[in-house]
């Protein structure tokens, strides 16, 4: 797929692996399948009419080229499920991001890893349970996973980093900012110590109901 193509797509935001398999039996292609993009196709591969409108305007004012050099700006790198270098355990999950943006060490994937996420209103227990088991996990080689809310997440990538660990994040929105605010630096000193960040979002997706579960599965399947 072309890269300009596969931008396209995951600006987009509803390209799903059985989505692009009847693109591909119908058009060819997926870049052949963007130029014949209407209300129709998208109907026809399952997209509620509010989905479709929203698909069909965002195509309309999407600037490839701007979007490009804003991605080229932040430092931010963007795989396919087409792209060799795509996560090989992603690719086992039964429903594996079709895109992927990232900044850091995208290298991490292909070590053993361990997911370790809890609750946002962390105890005085919990923080002692984390400090009390990140330390030899990370002893033993494992890279920890988390998705850098607030509480047990947080210190999970906290207490890697002091240990002298590497840490992956999976994020339910975009590369362009970090949610919750408050884990911004933190999120800087993961990417300084040789960590990544990981999500299937376009830039511009804002946190919502729906972006936690769908990044749940990322860190799962890591």
């Amino acid at each position: 797929m072309d890269m300009d193509s596969a931008l396209t797509w995951s600006w987009l935001q509803f390209l799903t692996k059985r989505r692009a398999e009847h693109l591909r039996s119908r058009f060819g292609s997926l870049d052949q399948a963007l130029s014949h993009l209407d209300k129709r196709v998208l109907l026809e591969l399952g997209c509620k009419d509010e989905v479709a409108k929203c698909a069909l305007e965002r195509l309309k004012s999407f600037d490839v080229n701007a979007y490009r050099t804003r991605l080229r700006a932040l430092d931010i790198r963007f795989l396919s499920t087409e792209d060799v270098s795509y996560p090989k355990k992603l690719r086992e999950i039964g429903d594996p991001p079709f895109f992927l943006y990232y900044r850091g060490d995208l290298s991490l994937l292909d070590s053993p890893c361990i997911a370790r996420v809890g609750t946002r209103r962390m105890s005085h227990y919990g923080k002692r349970v984390v400090s009390h088991l990140v330390p030899g996990l990370v002893r033993a080689g494992l890279v920890t996973v988390s998705g850098l809310a607030m509480g047990i997440d947080a210190e999970v990538a906290r207490v890697t980093i002091a240990v002298g660990g590497k840490t992956v994040v999976a994020l339910g929105h975009g590369l362009q900012s970090i949610y919750p605010h408050c884990n911004t630096d933190l999120a800087r000193q993961i990417l300084d110590t040789g960590g990544l960040l990981l999500s299937e979002f376009p830039l511009d997706t804002v946190p919502g109901k729906f972006t936690f579960p769908a990044r749940n599965r990322i860190i799962a399947g890591l």
